[in-house]
């Protein structure tokens, strides 16, 4: 009898992990735009982005400014989470194109962000 109870519990504790597993899946979003560095836009504005901008971005990366990926109704979606780990170097590359980030945005309107599990080119 008392072993049913223990597979019981286990079950319930299973079923209940699988669940929130299952829940953190389905809250997935997707944001696509220019990924660029905060500081650049908000201190340049336009002049701040896309490729001839690029190199200026590439250092303020380096030197861990916050990135983010600006969308074509520029939207920001300030990114967090481990893609951002040591100065942003598995980022940098991907600076001043269109990709696609999935993961879980949060925020409102003026402060949103992106717990980004992913960030690919949009070409892909």
């Amino acid at each position: 009898m008392r072993a049913r109870r223990i597979v019981a519990a286990i079950g319930v504790v299973v079923s209940a992990q699988m669940g929130n597993v299952c829940m953190r899946a389905a809250a997935a979003d997707s944001v696509q735009g220019e990924l660029v560095t905060i500081m650049c836009v908000a201190k340049n504005g336009a002049k701040g982005q896309g490729a001839a901008h690029v190199d200026c971005a590439t250092d303020c990366a380096k030197k861990g400014y916050p990135l983010a990926i600006l969308t074509a109704d520029g939207t920001m979606y300030k990114v967090t989470g481990r893609l951002t780990a040591d100065d942003n170097a598995k980022l940098q590359p991907l600076l001043a194109t269109t990709v696609v980030a999935t993961g879980r945005v949060s925020g409102d309107q003026s402060d949103r962000t992106i717990d980004a599990e992913s960030i690919v080119r949009a070409d892909r």
